[in-house]
């Protein structure tokens, strides 16, 4: 599928389906067949058209479509989990003028579909509805095999008072009888008319399925973990870890910003430098001397040719240097208290 990126002055402008060839191009093979599988059929041939048609592409060309999937990403996950306010403060910050015009299109496009994706909202009372009759155990089960989105409406649907404990429930969760699943599963599609859980192939629940369902919720996120922090503290602490994502960096106080840098090594810290914001990029390389800046090969502009691939791998070496220094107390994630131990 996958032909080999050549490096050449630009010669064609970068639009629509060419742009999709230049980023798949800069990925590696499995990540990019994995991603033409996510399309239709039609979607997926005619970009691999476009990728025979290529030719030759250059450095620049591959940094500014990298650079702009990236800001598309942020905003979008800024738009879902703080609102279109927050969105539009961050694409003030974006010093492109044309850039800013693209991301302010996209999120109208985004509130476009989510009106689109409100429709579903009567399968979700319905859902409700059908859970209430339900014990907490059973809605837990319910909750752990929903996608995280119908998990979290049903989750804020249902009494206040039961929320924290359905949290608790589907945190300790261990996996469900099969015949468990499928009887509910069944009731479920009579009431909704869709099939509703989520085909997964490991068992479902746990930390990380109390995670995901509490971010789902959005900008009703701290008030959920609040309610559990009331509850029990450790667990609070452990599902707020698990929501810990690489944007979530630029939350950390200056203190723990210095003690993350200072533990990164030089590959990880040039990608972090090249792809952050401004302002993010501007505070990291604050915390380091002009030599060790220099030694990253970055400019302060953050440019740097990197592939998607070297982007996911710094980013996850990055999370998991914040969650081993939070255990050692050496940095602060928003959100996750001190432990009690």
């Amino acid at each position: 599928m996958k032909a080999k990126a050549k490096i050449a002055p630009r010669t064609v402008p970068l639009v629509g389906r060419r742009k999709a060839a230049v980023l798949l191009l800069s990925l590696d093979e499995d990540a990019a067949t994995k991603l033409l599988q996510e399309l239709e059929v039609e979607e997926a041939e005619a970009i691999e058209e476009e990728i025979s048609r290529v030719g030759m592409i250059d450095a620049p060309m591959v940094a500014e479509v990298l650079g702009e999937f990236r800001d598309l990403v942020g905003i979008e996950r800024i738009l879902e989990q703080e609102g279109p306010e927050a969105a539009a403060e961050r694409i003030n910050e974006t010093t492109s003028t044309a850039r800013r015009a693209q991301l302010r299109r996209f999120v109208e496009a985004c509130q476009v579909e989510e009106t689109t994706i409100e429709r579903t909202a009567e399968q979700i009372d319905r859902l409700v509805l059908t859970m209430q009759a339900e014990t907490p155990q059973t809605i837990a089960v319910v909750l752990a095999h929903l996608e995280s989105q119908d998990a979290a409406g049903l989750l804020l649907g249902l009494p206040d008072a039961l929320r924290t404990d359905l949290l608790v429930r589907v945190a300790s969760l261990q996996g469900t009888p099969t015949e468990v699943l499928l009887r509910l599963e069944a009731n479920l599609e009579r009431a909704l008319c869709v099939k509703p859980f989520v085909e997964a192939e490991s068992p479902r629940g746990g930390v990380k399925t109390a995670a995901e369902i509490i971010a789902a919720t959005g900008p009703r996120s701290r008030v959920v973990l609040e309610e559990l922090y009331q509850h029990d503290v450790e667990l609070a602490r452990n599902v707020a870890r698990r929501m810990f994502r690489f944007d979530d960096i630029a939350q950390l106080d200056d203190k723990s910003l210095r003690a993350l840098v200072r533990e990164l090594d030089t590959a990880v810290m040039s990608t972090l430098v090249a792809i952050a914001d401004r302002k993010l990029r501007s505070r990291m390389l604050s915390r380091l001397s002009k030599a060790e800046t220099k030694a990253l090969g970055v400019s302060e502009t953050g440019e740097l040719s990197l592939t998607m691939t070297e982007i996911e791998r710094a980013q996850q070496a990055a999370v998991e240097t914040v969650l081993r220094l939070e255990e050692l107390e050496q940095v602060r994630i928003p959100n996750v208290r001190p432990s009690k131990r």
